[in-house]
């Protein structure tokens, strides 16, 4: 039809087009193609009965399809989805989220529609507890009950045939065994040549505490157990200067039964006679001085050391080897000279000297 300046219709006419049978068939199949939209696993039918009839195009029919790629490329990515759907859904981790809580995590695969999430305890079987969509990849499982074991697993979600399809899964799972919190173990001090005290930090929701030692390659030992709010704990007895490795682990009291916490980091620690005071440096003569300290229990002597003024380096003086001497007068000294001193004591174990920590400084003067 054609128009008029004022928009009257002042004639008409057809125009006909005429399409080859090749052309015909091409135009059908392109139609086909068109309504493929967007690629999912749903459309694996409609994708299959699109490229059946495009094989059944001549050559020359194929020639007139402008928009074969799309075909193609719906192929390619309809394959990817199904290969994704052979993928295992990746775990990451399995952590406590609380006190009756533990926190599953897992790695996102492609293609993925959303997710489910299982869970087992020991010698049980798989059980879906949760769905969560595409986006997610984590999940927290609350109302759990401390001291049992729990085993996750998570399969990935498609749709095929308006159906939902699972992916397969890790059978072994991430497991964790809801309890108290890993105790923190601070120091492991000397507190005496036979005793070591042992510092932690408190564990919230814990009932108690506990220990355990080992002696150089030894075996595992029993200390002791202690209550809620203890935080440390002297283990009397030890043999001086041989290295104890202590772990502790935290409890919770559940129906009658203690359910414990993991094994701490062991710490070692060293029993060592105590460190030297020393009460006073005076002069005894022009020439000497006389030096007096505590009595360090269980110390079987003591050992003195003068500074040289020179050097700055520490000079051997003498031994005690007595546990009961506090004095000692050094003589020779040179007039109105100030000179420092430190001691440590030692106890003798199997023949060898075991030295505790050196004393602060004293100075002394002969003028």
């Amino acid at each position: 039809t054609i128009y008029g300046i004022a928009g009257d219709a002042i004639a008409t006419c057809e125009i006909e087009v005429t399409l080859s049978e090749d052309e015909v068939a091409a135009i059908e199949v392109m139609g086909l193609i068109d309504q493929i939209g967007e690629v999912t696993l749903d459309k694996e039918e409609a994708i299959q009965a699109v490229r059946e009839a495009y094989d059944k195009l001549t050559r020359t029919q194929k020639a007139f399809v402008t928009n074969d790629e799309t075909l193609f490329e719906a192929e390619e990515r309809l394959e990817e989805l199904k290969n994704v759907m052979n993928e295992k859904t990746p775990l990451v981790s399995l952590e406590k989220a609380g006190d009756d809580a533990l926190e599953l995590t897992w790695e996102k695969v492609k293609g993925a529609e959303g997710y489910r999430v299982y869970r087992k305890t020991a010698g049980g079987y798989f059980k879906a507890i949760a769905n969560v969509d595409a986006d997610t990849a984590s999940y927290k499982d609350s109302g759990l009950t401390l001291g049992d074991t729990y085993i996750y697993t998570v399969r990935a979600l498609y749709t095929l045939g308006g159906k939902t399809q699972l992916g397969p899964y890790e059978s072994a799972g991430l497991k964790a065994k809801l309890s108290v919190d890993k105790v923190e173990i601070t120091k492991v001090q000397s507190w005496g040549y036979c005793n070591l005290k042992v510092s932690w930090n408190e564990v919230e929701g814990a009932d108690g505490y506990r220990l355990y030692y080992k002696v150089d390659n030894s075996s595992w030992k029993y200390v002791t157990q202690v209550g809620a709010g203890t935080t440390s704990y002297t283990h009397t007895g030890v043999t001086t200067g041989k290295t104890y490795t202590y772990y502790i682990r935290a409890y919770q009291n559940v129906n009658g039964t203690k359910v414990f916490g993991a094994y701490s980091d062991g710490k070692t620690g060293k029993a060592v006679p105590k460190q030297v005071v020393i009460n006073s440096v005076k002069k005894a003569s022009a020439t000497s001085l006389k030096i007096n300290w505590g009595r360090v229990n269980g110390a079987s002597g003591y050992r003195i050391y003068r500074v040289d003024a020179k050097t700055g380096k520490w000079d051997y003086v003498t031994q005690i080897n007595s546990g009961s001497t506090t004095s000692y007068t050094e003589k020779g000294l040179k007039k109105n000279t100030t000179y420092q001193y430190r001691i440590r004591a030692y106890r003798t174990v199997n023949g060898e000297k075991v030295f505790g920590a050196y004393s602060s400084l004293a100075k002394g003067s002969t003028k």
